[in-house]
């Protein structure tokens, strides 16, 4: 396979169902993109040492240590690998922190993929995990993996709040099934994101869906109130959608090949983002938008979104160090 040196993907695997899951889809993603992927594990005193010296009876060096932690990576990944043979894979072992680690190896990197859970046992989101500190510090884009068992809960609860009604129901119809779903809220951050979008449409040939949240506060002016009151949903959806299709057109020129829906709907971002990719190959958001607090901190309209999505939530930085 010829690949795409300025393509490189970047999983981190250390040992976890959920890190099992995030090569499968990093390698796949590699494939259709026809990049390399580097495998990465990390191993510290705490974590790894201790065992080694009670299984050999002696102290081991870092190279003996980084020796047996390559040996089990070649075992835990090696199903994966044999299933994709035309994908150039790299195991890489570093002594170190996992989100210290991903964030230098992964700089160039076009994604770099990780499970939202792993061996750090963290639950959901919460500052000081390793995925909140890879959202905040990497230089890229960060692809963030639900594990099949969160995504299926996930789903059931996505269903559970779809809103009753015809007009409703159709505006929650989901995306096309293994599109991509790019929120944007007329931010520079969210222009960043819409531009990886595109770009991963054209490349892996699937439409895009530009997603707008909106509420009464953010509606284009004078679309709330019509003859006799306030101006039902969809019309105002409609209006926003025109915005949208506005605003999104110059960036869309540069990908004429990649199909764009508009979609747009009352509520919170993270809500609607996520009830609207629910079926897609992935959700791309911006590291920040008009709602930015200081770093990425639970409760931003990302953060809600990697908790919540079905699909891989792709997180793109504003500006790439």
């Amino acid at each position: 396979m010829d690949t795409n040196a300025h393509a490189r993907i970047v999983v981190g695997h250390d040992g976890s169902a959920g890190a099992d899951h995030a090569l499968e889809v990093s390698i796949s993603l590699a494939e259709r993109l026809k990049s390399s992927l580097d495998i990465v594990r990390t191993w510290s005193l705490d974590t790894h040492l201790p065992a080694v010296t009670q299984i050999l009876g002696r102290s081991q060096s870092d190279e003996d240590v980084s020796a047996t932690v390559r040996r089990d990576l070649e075992s835990d990944t090696a199903r994966v690998r044999d299933q994709h043979p035309v994908v150039p894979v790299e195991l890489e072992v570093h002594r170190g922190s996992p989100a210290e680690v991903l964030v230098e190896n992964s700089d160039g990197a076009r994604l770099l993929v990780v499970g939202a859970r792993g061996h750090g046992g963290f639950r959901g989101l919460t500052l000081g995990s390793v995925t909140i500190h890879l959202l905040q510090r990497s230089r890229g884009p960060v692809l963030i993996v639900p594990s099949p068992e969160h995504a299926a809960k996930t789903a059931a609860d996505v269903l559970h709040d779809v809103p009753a009604g015809a007009e409703a129901e159709a505006s929650s119809r989901p995306a096309p099934a293994g599109s991509i779903v790019v929120g944007h809220d007329g931010s520079p951050e969210a222009d960043r994101a819409l531009l990886e979008a595109l770009s991963l449409a054209d490349d892996l040939a699937v439409p895009l869906t530009v997603v707008r949240a909106w509420n009464i506060e953010t509606a284009p002016r004078g679309s709330v109130w019509g003859e006799g009151g306030v101006s039902p949903h969809h019309e105002i959806s409609r209006a926003v959608c025109e915005v949208l299709g506005t605003q999104v057109a110059p960036h869309a020129a540069s990908h004429p090949s990649v199909s764009i829906e508009y979609r747009a709907m009352l509520g919170h971002p993270a809500e609607v983002l996520t009830r609207l990719s629910r079926e897609a190959l992935m959700l791309v958001v911006g590291r920040h938008g008009r709602g930015r607090l200081a770093g990425l901190v639970v409760g931003s309209v990302s953060a809600q979104s990697v908790h919540r999505a079905t699909c891989p939530t792709l997180v793109v930085p504003h500006h790439e160090k």
